[in-house]
């Protein structure tokens, strides 16, 4: 008999032993994910109106570009908005409130 032929004394792993020996090798995955952001909560009415008399600021003092649309900077300039150049609409706190509030 020659050597190949030979029983071998080694044995076949059980598939067990592998899975096992492959779970040792990788962490266990955590079940649940843990929120690291902390709840947000809603604004009062202070801090609302703060956020609306910037943004009135914003579009009275340095406007909006609108660009490639003839017809909204024709609607904004019948609306009241002062049009710098051709695209450039600054908008008045009055007219900006008015339109809020019929609009809205």
């Amino acid at each position: 008999m020659s050597a190949e032929n030979a029983p071998s004394s080694v044995r076949p792993r059980p598939r067990k032993e592998g899975r096992q020996r492959a779970r040792s090798v990788y962490p266990t995955p955590v079940a649940y994910i843990k929120r690291a952001i902390p709840p947000y909560e809603m604004l009062n009415e202070e801090q609302l109106v703060q956020i609306e008399v910037h943004a009135d600021r914003i579009l009275q003092e340095i406007g909006m570009e609108i660009r490639g649309d003839a017809t909204a900077i024709r609607l904004w300039k019948n609306a009241g908005a002062d049009i710098e150049g051709e695209s450039r609409v600054r908008v008045p706190r009055c007219t900006a409130e008015h339109l809020r509030l019929t609009q809205g």
